[in-house]
């Protein structure tokens, strides 16, 4: 038995050796540093093979401006896309969570209200340590750094202008319930769109605006939704249906719509025209987010980090119309319309950290009562 002290001594180093070739230490989170380098992002990227996946919802010709001016900027990456409605693409997003799929890098979207489920989920990454991160305004800073609103987008009015004359636009949507207008307006459906969605979020007076907000409610609620409902306003669905309800004549006037959609609509030659009303407008958070489980980490943080950037907010602000989540960065000098863009300080914006997923079912379901006269399935 003299030797049993050197029999267990040696079990113990064996057992430990077994348990360092078993079970080796976790290797370190390359994303947990405080500060990460543009260079680190552009090395691993590169390593990765500079795929990106991204689920978005700027519509399409503006989506492909902005893919090529990061593509132009970093060559080697190839980006594929789905782009769908913000509430469509939340829906497709919770699903693959559910099944354990993970196909999507960066999501984006204006359906703001679900990044704090997403974020509560752990569906998110954290990126408050990308090189552009700090200079967002806080205002477009989600908690724990897990999403930004890189832009915030305006909604004004726009109407046909061969169908109807500039002078003869109301100022005053309450104008829009008077018999004149019936069967002549139409707005995005908030059950479908996330431009919509906001808006309806702004004019129902039932939400929260954010942290330091001082712009007064819109004095719309739910007596305007119902007549509105009741002069047969036009539901036509998501931001691209609304334009070409217009364009078309199908209505005369638009509420609702996404600024980016009218910018491109003008630019590209349509009898359209547009401006706010006197009740003001909604600044719809327009948010990014990288997925905990990116299959491409790296040039999914290299995405966002250049959303972020100088040079890839003054392109979003050229093919979308918006104000830029930066301080530094004045976007009437770089909006592309000569009927210019609502001051920042002008946006009614909503504290979407104050609202959860069932609040956002709620609110549909009201909303939809009292525009169309029931609730969606």
């Amino acid at each position: 038995m003299r030797n049993s002290g050197g029999i267990l001594q040696a079990f113990a180093v064996l057992a430990a050796i077994w348990t360092t070739l078993g079970h080796p230490a976790a290797a370190a989170d390359p994303f947990a540093k405080p500060k990460l380098t543009e260079e680190e992002l552009i090395a691993g990227s590169k390593a990765e093979g500079g795929k990106l996946s991204f689920y978005t919802s700027i519509p399409t010709k503006p989506y492909q401006a902005v893919i090529k001016a990061f593509e132009e900027r970093y060559p080697w990456v190839k980006s594929t896309f789905i782009r769908k409605g913000g509430p469509v693409l939340a829906q497709q997003f919770y699903a693959e969570k559910a099944g354990g799929t993970e196909k999507a890098d960066v999501i984006n979207s204006g359906a703001a209200e679900v990044y704090p489920d997403f974020r509560k989920k752990g569906f998110l990454a954290a990126i408050g340590n990308l090189p552009q991160y700090p200079a967002l305004r806080d205002l477009a800073k989600g908690p724990d750094g897990t999403y930004v609103a890189f832009l915030f987008v305006s909604q004004p009015m726009l109407w046909n202008t061969k169908l109807v004359k500039a002078e003869d636009v109301p100022d005053d949507l309450w104008e829009l319930t008077k018999p004149k207008w019936k069967d002549k307006v139409a707005s995005g459906n908030p059950a479908g769109g996330g431009a919509s969605l906001n808006w309806y979020s702004w004019v129902c007076d039932c939400r929260k605006q954010a942290a330091g907000g001082t712009r007064p409610s819109s004095g719309l609620g739910q007596k305007w939704m119902n007549a509105m409902r009741e002069n047969n306003m036009l539901l036509p669905g998501q931001v691209g249906p609304l334009n070409n309800a217009i364009i078309t004549g199908q209505s005369q006037i638009a509420v609702s719509q996404f600024m980016g959609s009218v910018v491109e609509a003008i630019e590209e030659g349509a009898p359209i025209d547009y401006k706010y009303p006197k009740q003001g407008t909604m600044g719809q958070h327009w948010v990014g987010a990288v997925n905990a489980k990116a299959p491409n980490p790296y040039t999914a943080r290299l995405f966002m980090n250049w959303l972020m950037s100088k040079e890839g907010q003054i392109v979003l602000i050229q093919k979308l119309g918006a104000h830029s989540g930066r301080a530094d960065i004045d976007s009437t000098k770089h909006f592309p319309l000569k009927g210019g863009i609502a001051p920042f300080d002008q946006l009614w914006i909503m504290d979407i950290e104050a609202i959860t997923a069932e609040d956002t079912k709620e609110f549909v379901n009201n909303v939809s009562i009292a525009l169309m006269g029931k609730a969606v399935k």
